[in-house]
C-alpha cells in the first residue's frame, strides 16, 4: 500500500489551505519570483510531512530544490535532494524521474556535464515511448548539455528529437518548444550563424507571446538574446530598441543587471560614453547586491573593464578584470569561454601598454582556457587541430598574439618573433576555414569574411616580410595562400557545393532548388513589406513563420544528404584555395597571373609564371590615390564627352601613372605573356587594358596611345583557384541563346516601379541589331522585343553553350541579392520580368560562356573579403565558368560593334580573352577620333576560363561531308599501312 493510498480517505480541514499554498507557489514560480515560491512550497511541504503524505511532500521538496537551482544557490538545492534521498521507499516512478531530472540539472550547474549526460541517457533507456513528456524534457536537456561542451552536432540532433516529439502530440506544449528554439538559437550564435540565431529567436518570441501574452517576463531572456544578435551585427539602434522592450515586462532582478550591461555596450559603440559608463556602473552595482549567475557577474566586470581600458583608465580596468577573473575561475572553472575572454582582455591591456611579454603570457592563458586538452604555457606554442570551446574566441586570441609577436619583432628585430607571429597566423587561418565550413547561411559567411579581412591583411604582411628577409619560397607560397583565402571563399564554396551536388539524385536536387527559390521569394516579400511606410504586422509574421519552416526543412535536407551520401559530404567539405605550386603546374607557359592584395598604405603584387614567382610592394601614396580617382572619374559616362587637350592629358597621365605603379615593376618578366588579373578592393573598378605603357606624346590621340591592350591579351578572375577549379563536362550544346528585350513605357507596372526608384529603362535600339548580327554568325536562338521573357530564359538557358543578354541591369548596392536583369514582361504571366541575383543562384547554368551585354553587370557593392557582389558573380555561382561583363554603363552602339566582332573571332576558334582583345583593337582602329576613348571599348572584360569554344554546324550536309572525309582518311591510312607491310 503506497503512502498515497494510506491517506487517501483521511479528511483534513486544512486541505483547502494547502491547495491555496500550492496555487500561490505555482503562481510565483511562473513569474520567476522564486524566493516567494519557496515560502509557499515550504508551507505546503510542512503540511504534507505532518500528515505523512510523503509523495506530495517529496514533490514540494523538489519544487524548493528547483527554485534554489534557479536562484543559483546550488548548495541549498542539493540539501533538498538529500532530504528526498532519505525517503527512497516512497518514490513513485514519476517522482523518480523528476528527482533524476533535477539531479541532472544540478550536475550541469556544477559544470559536470558528462555525468549529467550519462544520467539522462540511462533515464531515456528506461522510459517507455508513451511517456512523451519525459522524453521531451530529457532530449531538450541533453541538447543543452552537449551544447555546453561544444558538441554542436549532437546538441542539434537532440533538440530536433525533442521538437519532433512535441509537434507529434498536436497539443499545447509550446512552452517546451520555446525553450528548444531558444537553446537552438544560442547554439547557432556560438557558431556565428547570426541569421539562423535571429530566425529561431523570433520564432520562440512568437510562440512565447501566444502562451504568456505580450508583456510577460518570460520574454525577457529572449529579448536579451535577440538584442545581442543585433549588437553582433553592428545594428546598435535595433539592439537598444530590443533591450528597452525588457523594461516594459514584469522584470525580475536577474534581468535588470544584464539589461544595464547590454545597453551600456550599445552606447559605447555609438560613442555616447557618459551614458555607457552610467549603465556599466549600474550593472556592476546591481550584481554586487543580487544573487546573480557567475557568468553574468564575470561578464559585467569584464565588459566594464574593456570600457575603462578604451578610456585609458588602465588601473580601474585592471581592478575590474581581476574581479571578473576571480569570479570566473572560482565559479565557472579554468576551462571556460568567459575565463578565456578575461585572460584575453588582460593581454590586450598589456599590449596597449607595450608590455609585450606579459601580454603574451595572458594570451597563452586565454588559449589554454579555450581548449580542454591544451595546457602548454610556452608562449611560442599553439593548439594544433584541437577542439576549441569557441572557434571565434580562438581567432580573436591568435590574431592578438600574432600581432603582439610582430610588435616585439619591430621593437627588437629578432626574426624568431616574426616567425612565431607567422605560425600563429597559420593556426588562425585554419580556425577561420573551419568556422567558414560550419556556417550554413551565405549572409553569415560574408559577415565572417568581412570581420576577418583585417586579420588576413596582417597575415599577408608578415608572410611577405619573412619572404623579403629570407628569400624562402615557403613564405611566398603562404603569403599567396593567405591572399587566396582572403578573397571570394563564399563563391568558391558555392561552386564546390554545386560540384558536390552532382552526387545527389535528381529528385533531391530538384527539392533543394525548389526550397531555395521559395526561401528567396519569401525573403523578398519580407524585405518589401518592411520597406513600406506602414508595414502590415500580420504579413510580416506570416512571412517570418513561412521562412522559419522552409529554412528548417532545408537544414533537415542538408543533414540528410550528409548522412546518406558520403561522397557529397566529402566533396562539399573538401574545398580550399589552391597553393602556388599547384597553380604553376596547371598554368600554360604563356600565361602570367597578377594577384593584388590591397592594404591601408601598400599593395602587394604576386606574379606567378609557369617557372617563376615574384612579389612586389606598391606604395599607396597621395599621388597614386589621386591617379586612381582621376582614371575612374574619366571613364564614367557623364565625363566621357570631355575631350579637351587638358582632359586628354589628365586622363592619359593617370593611366600611365597607374601602369607605372601596378604593372611596370613586373614588366620584364611579363613580355609576350597573357595577363590574368585578380584584383582586390578598389582595383575591381579598373579595366587594366586601358592603362598606358608609355608616356603620351603631344601628337598622340586616343587611337595611337600605347594601351596595355595592344601589348597583352588580358583576362580577369575573382581568385586564382577558380581558374583551375575542376569542372565536370557540361552537357549543353554548342549553340547560342540570345535575348534583347524592349521597354515600352506602358508595358508593365513592375517595370514602371523600377523607373520610379530612379532606374531608367530606356530603349536600347542597337541591342536588337546586336543580337541579329550575332545570329547571322552563329547558330542558335534569339528572343527579341516582347518575346525576350524571364520565363523563356529560365526554361531554355541550361541547354546552350553561350548565353548572350543585351538588356538593362539594375544594381541594388544596399541589397545586392536583389540586383538583376530586366526582361520583357508583356508575354510572361509566370515571372515578374526581373531576374534577381538570388534567382540566378538557384539556376543550373551549363553554358561555357555568358555575355552580359548590359550596363554595370560587373559592378556592385564591394564586400570586404569576398569581392564585387555583381551579376557576373551570380553567373559564376550558378555554374558558368566564363563571363564577359561590363564595368559601367555601356554605349549601345559601341557595344553592338564590339560584340559582333567578338563573336566573329570566337567563331574562328580564338580563345575568349583573345577574341575580346581583337574585337576591341578593331574598334579602336576604326573609331573616329574621340570614339577611341576607353569609355567606349574598355567596359567589357572577360573573367574566368579563357578556352576557345568549338562551334560545330548542325546542318545535315556538313555532318555528312565530315563523316565522308573521316571515312576516306581511314581508308587511305589503311591502304598506306598495307603497302608498308608488303615493303
Amino acid at each position: 500500500m503506497t503512502s498515497f493510498e494510506s491517506n487517501s480517505n483521511k479528511p483534513d480541514k486544512n486541505s483547502t489551505v494547502v491547495k491555496f499554498y500550492e496555487t500561490k507557489a505555482a503562481l510565483f514560480y511562473s513569474q520567476a519570483n522564486f524566493d516567494s515560491a519557496i515560502v509557499y512550497y515550504k508551507k505546503a511541504s510542512d503540511y504534507y510531512l505532518k500528515n505523512k503524505i510523503f509523495g506530495s511532500y517529496i514533490n514540494k521538496l523538489l519544487g524548493i530544490s528547483i527554485c534554489y537551482y534557479n536562484l543559483n544557490n546550488i548548495q541549498k538545492a542539493e540539501e533538498q535532494l538529500k532530504k528526498i534521498e532519505q525517503l527512497k521507499f516512497h518514490y513513485s516512478s514519476d517522482l523518480l524521474f523528476e528527482i533524476k531530472r533535477v539531479q541532472g540539472h544540478i550536475l550541469f550547474a556544477k559544470n559536470k556535464y558528462r555525468e549529467g549526460i550519462n544520467l539522462y541517457h540511462e533515464l531515456i533507456q528506461n522510459i517507455p515511448e508513451t511517456k512523451k513528456k519525459y522524453l521531451i524534457h530529457l532530449n531538450t536537456s541533453l541538447g543543452y548539455a552537449y551544447h555546453q561542451i561544444y558538441y554542436f552536432d549532437k546538441a542539434i540532433l537532440y533538440y530536433l528529437i525533442a521538437e519532433k516529439l512535441i509537434l507529434s502530440e498536436r497539443i499545447e506544449k509550446y512552452s517546451d518548444l520555446v525553450l528548444i528554439y531558444q537553446n537552438t538559437a544560442l547554439l547557432y550564435q556560438n557558431l556565428a550563424d547570426y541569421t539562423k540565431t535571429e530566425t529561431y529567436l523570433k520564432k520562440a518570441i512568437g510562440i512565447a507571446k501566444k502562451i504568456y501574452g505580450e508583456n510577460n517576463h518570460q520574454l525577457s531572456y529572449l529579448y536579451h538574446s535577440l538584442g545581442s544578435i543585433y549588437f553582433e551585427k553592428n545594428d546598435f539602434d535595433a539592439a537598444l530598441k530590443t533591450y528597452n522592450l525588457i523594461f516594459d515586462l514584469n522584470k525580475t532582478p536577474d534581468d535588470l543587471g544584464a539589461v544595464y550591461k547590454k545597453i551600456a555596450r550599445c552606447y559605447e559603440k555609438k560613442g555616447q560614453l557618459k551614458d555607457a559608463e552610467l549603465y556599466f556602473q549600474k550593472s556592476v552595482s546591481f550584481w554586487k547586491t543580487s544573487n546573480a549567475s557567475p557568468y553574468e557577474k564575470s561578464a559585467s566586470s569584464l565588459l566594464f573593464g574593456d570600457f575603462l581600458a578604451s578610456q585609458n583608465r588602465d588601473k580601474e580596468a585592471l581592478s575590474s578584470y581581476l574581479l571578473a577573473l576571480n569570479n570566473a575561475k572560482q565559479k565557472l572553472g579554468d576551462k571556460h569561454y568567459i575565463t578565456s575572454k578575461v585572460f584575453l582582455a588582460f593581454g590586450n591591456l598589456y599590449l596597449k601598454q607595450k608590455k609585450y611579454l606579459k601580454a603574451l603570457e595572458y594570451y597563452q592563458q586565454a588559449l589554454i582556457a579555450n581548449f580542454e586538452t591544451f595546457d602548454n604555457e610556452n608562449i611560442y606554442s599553439n593548439p594544433e587541430n584541437l577542439k576549441a570551446l569557441s572557434e571565434i574566441q580562438t581567432i580573436n586570441i591568435l590574431s592578438r598574439k600574432a600581432h603582439c609577436l610582430e610588435e616585439i619583432y619591430k621593437f627588437a628585430s629578432v626574426q624568431k618573433n616574426l616567425e612565431f607571429s607567422f605560425q600563429s597566423y597559420q593556426s588562425l587561418v585554419y580556425s577561420v576555414s573551419k568556422l567558414q565550413k560550419d556556417l550554413l547561411m551565405e549572409e553569415d559567411k560574408l559577415f565572417l569574411n568581412e570581420n576577418t579581412a583585417p586579420v588576413f591583411s596582417n597575415a599577408i604582411r608578415v608572410a611577405c616580410e619573412l619572404y623579403f628577409l629570407t628569400g624562402k619560397e615557403y613564405y611566398f607560397d603562404n603569403a599567396f595562400y593567405f591572399t587566396e583565402c582572403s578573397k571570394s571563399t563564399v563563391l568558391l564554396n558555392a561552386i564546390n557545393d554545386q560540384k558536390a551536388k552532382c552526387n545527389l539524385p535528381k529528385h533531391i536536387k530538384e527539392q533543394e532548388i525548389s526550397l531555395k527559390k521559395r526561401i528567396a521569394d519569401y525573403e523578398k516579400k519580407l524585405l518589401d513589406e518592411n520597406k513600406k511606410s506602414k508595414p502590415e504586422k500580420e504579413k510580416i509574421n506570416n512571412y517570418e513563420s513561412e521562412l522559419f519552416q522552409l529554412n528548417k526543412t532545408n537544414d533537415t535536407l542538408i543533414a540528410f544528404c550528409k548522412r546518406k551520401y558520403p561522397k557529397y559530404t566529402q566533396i562539399k567539405n573538401n574545398y580550399k584555395p589552391i597553393n602556388a605550386a599547384e597553380l604553376q603546374n596547371s598554368m600554360q607557359a604563356d600565361d602570367a597571373i597578377l594577384e593584388y592584395a590591397v592594404q591601408d598604405s601598400i599593395i602587394y603584387l604576386f606574379v606567378l609564371l609557369k617557372d617563376k614567382k615574384e612579389c612586389f610592394v606598391i606604395n599607396r601614396n597621395k599621388e597614386f590615390n589621386a591617379a586612381v580617382l582621376s582614371f575612374i572619374e574619366n571613364l564614367h559616362p557623364e565625363n566621357s564627352n570631355r575631350f579637351s587637350n587638358t582632359d586628354f592629358k589628365n586622363f592619359t597621365d593617370a593611366a600611365y601613372k597607374l601602369y607605372e605603379k601596378l604593372i611596370q615593376p613586373a614588366a620584364k618578366i611579363l613580355v609576350n605573356k597573357n595577363l590574368i588579373f585578380i584584383p582586390d578592393d578598389f582595383l575591381y573598378q579598373i579595366p587594366f587594358e586601358a592603362l598606358i605603357t608609355a608616356p603620351v606624346k603631344s601628337k598622340d590621340n586616343f587611337n595611337s596611345v600605347h594601351w596595355l591592350l595592344k601589348k597583352h591579351t588580358i583576362s580577369y578572375a575573382y581568385l586564382a583557384t577558380l581558374l583551375f577549379h575542376k569542372e565536370q563536362k557540361k552537357q549543353a550544346n554548342e549553340k547560342i541563346l540570345a535575348f534583347a528585350p524592349e521597354y515600352p513605357a506602358s508595358e508593365n507596372k513592375k517595370l514602371l516601379a523600377f523607373q520610379q526608384r530612379g532606374y531608367k529603362l530606356e530603349a536600347l535600339p542597337w541591342a536588337k541589331e546586336e543580337v541579329k548580327a550575332i545570329q547571322s554568325l552563329l547558330k542558335g536562338k534569339n528572343y527579341t522585343g516582347e518575346m525576350a521573357t524571364e520565363k523563356t530564359f529560365k526554361n531554355e538557358a541550361e541547354n546552350y553553350s553561350v548565353l548572350h543578354l543585351a538588356m538593362h541591369a539594375i544594381i541594388d548596392n544596399e541589397n545586392p541579392d536583389y540586383s538583376g536583369l530586366a526582361f520583357s514582361t508583356k508575354n510572361d504571366k509566370t515571372e515578374d520580368g526581373f531576374l534577381h541575383i538570388y534567382e540566378l543562384y538557384n539556376l543550373d547554368i551549363r553554358a561555357e560562356l555568358a555575355v552580359l551585354s548590359a550596363c554595370n553587370t560587373g559592378s556592385g557593392k564591394i564586400q570586404k573579403g569576398e569581392g564585387v557582389m555583381s551579376l557576373a558573380r551570380a553567373f559564376f555561382y550558378a555554374g558558368c565558368p566564363s563571363v564577359v561583363l561590363s564595368l559601367w554603363a555601356v554605349d549601345d552602339n559601341a557595344s553592338a560593334v564590339i560584340m559582333k566582332n567578338f563573336y566573329k573571332y570566337l567563331k574562328k576558334g580564338l580563345p575568349k580573352n583573345k577574341a575580346l582583345q581583337q574585337a576591341k583593337l578593331d574598334f579602336i582602329q576604326q573609331a573616329k577620333c574621340n570614339h577611341a576613348h576607353p569609355y567606349y571599348w574598355a567596359p567589357f572584360i572577360q573573367a574566368g576560363n579563357t578556352d576557345s569554344i568549338l562551334f560545330i554546324s548542325h546542318s545535315g550536309i556538313n555532318i555528312t561531308v565530315i563523316i565522308c572525309i573521316a571515312i576516306l582518311i581511314l581508308l587511305a591510312g589503311g591502304l598506306l599501312f598495307r603497302k608498308r607491310l608488303r615493303g
